[in-house]
């Protein structure tokens, strides 16, 4: 099989926002959904951590920490354009602007 031609986005690793960047969550907030998604991601439940990561950005559509792991998540699926989107979103965001991952990320679907 030939994979030289082919482009795996599964072989690419982004980096994915860690748990301990997230503020304390109190009820059922942005930050509160980014901490579900966040264990479903870890226990292999992607698709559960995706949905958490909607209801978040429902709540909040500009949250930075829940719109930059939906991004991740939509690449490993091979979603490149949705990923696309989250990443263009995120280099307006003032935390955006000041975090090199986001525009590492942003490259990586670009290519």
């Amino acid at each position: 099989m030939d994979t030289k031609g082919s482009f795996d986005p599964i072989r690419i690793r982004l980096r994915i926002m860690p748990i301990s960047r997230a503020p304390l969550a109190q009820g059922k907030t942005p930050d509160y959904y980014f901490i579900e998604a966040a264990k479903k991601s870890l226990s292999g439940d992607l698709t559960s951590a995706i949905d958490s990561l909607k209801r978040g950005l429902l709540i909040n559509p500009k949250h930075y920490i829940c719109r930059f792991n939906h991004g991740v998540l939509m690449f490993k699926f091979g979603l490149i354009r949705e990923a696309t989107k989250d990443f263009e979103e995120l280099k307006d965001h003032p935390h955006g602007m000041k975090d090199p991952w986001v525009f590492y990320n942003l490259a990586t679907c670009l290519i």
